[in-house]
Formats: C-alpha cells, sequence, structure tokens
C-alpha cells in the first residue's frame, strides 16, 4: 500500500504546471527553505481534498453546474497568476496584494501556495475524480485508504 501511494503521489509531480514553476520560481529567488514552504502549503491542501474525496465529495464535484463553475474559477484564478508572473518580470504589479516578487517572500508566497493549489483545476479534478475512483476499485478498507493517502500526499 504505501509502494502504491509513493508511486502514484510521484507520478502527480511529473505534471509540468503552475505550481511546479511556482515552486521552482520561488526557490530559485529565496532560497531552499522558502521553496520548502510553498511545497508545504501545497502538500497541505493536497491534503486537504483527498480528505474530501474520501468523504465522498466528489459526488457533489461532479455534478455537471459544479464541475463547470469549478473550472471556470480555477482558470481565472490561473490566469492571474500567470498574467501577474509575466508582468513581475517587467517590475509591474498587476495584482498588488497577491504580488510574486517581494523583498520578504515567507509568509506571502506560502499563502500563493496554498491559494494557487486550492484553485488548481487539476487539483480539484484529481482529487475528486481519479483519487476516488482508485479508492473504490481497489475496494482499499479504511487504514488502506489512510496510508495511501498519507503516503501519496507526502
Amino acid at each position: 500500500m504505501i509502494l502504491a501511494g509513493l508511486r502514484f503521489g510521484m507520478l502527480l509531480q511529473l505534471a509540468v504546471g503552475p505550481l511546479c514553476l511556482l515552486v521552482f520560481n520561488t526557490s530559485m529567488r529565496y532560497g531552499f527553505l522558502t521553496g520548502l514552504q510553498v511545497i508545504l502549503a501545497i502538500a497541505l491542501i493536497d491534503a486537504l481534498y483527498i480528505t474530501l474525496s474520501c468523504l465522498g465529495i466528489s459526488a457533489v464535484i461532479n455534478r455537471a453546474g459544479v464541475k463547470t463553475v469549478s473550472k471556470l474559477v480555477g482558470c481565472c484564478v490561473l490566469v492571474l497568476f500567470g498574467i501577474n508572473i509575466i508582468t513581475s518580470a517587467f517590475n509591474l504589479v498587476f495584482l498588488p496584494g497577491v504580488t510574486l516578487v517581494t523583498n520578504f517572500a515567507g509568509c506571502n508566497l506560502f499563502i500563493q501556495g496554498l491559494l494557487l493549489t486550492a484553485s488548481n483545476p487539476l487539483t480539484i479534478i484529481f482529487c475528486g475524480g481519479v483519487f476516488s475512483t482508485r479508492m473504490i476499485e481497489n475496494k482499499w478498507n479504511n487504514k488502506q485508504l489512510f496510508f495511501f493517502a498519507v503516503v501519496c500526499v507526502l
């Protein structure tokens, strides 16, 4: 179970997307420890979504209206973060309250990691669909599910 969770969790991290770029950018600009804070924020939201998935929230998320709204909101947030990253390269502030380039990045980047992960449609779809499907297909008991989810987040 632990090996299956580790393998599944690592497959998820291979996707190069906005979260991966945020971690790379943060680590390059502010160092390893600040990058680790962003990774912690991502893992916390992943753990939250996996917990919600285990509790059966995927039935609500997979409704047509809810799925459409969550995709649109997630898309808008990702576009805003993307524009902010591009404009910050030219020292322009697009989102004044959520700037990616600051002198002290600690808490601000942690919060950005939380918000970006929470609004990422891929994270929502994975936890709402893929994780639930995997859980049902394997007919795991609570202990097996717990170990799989914990190792997947790690």
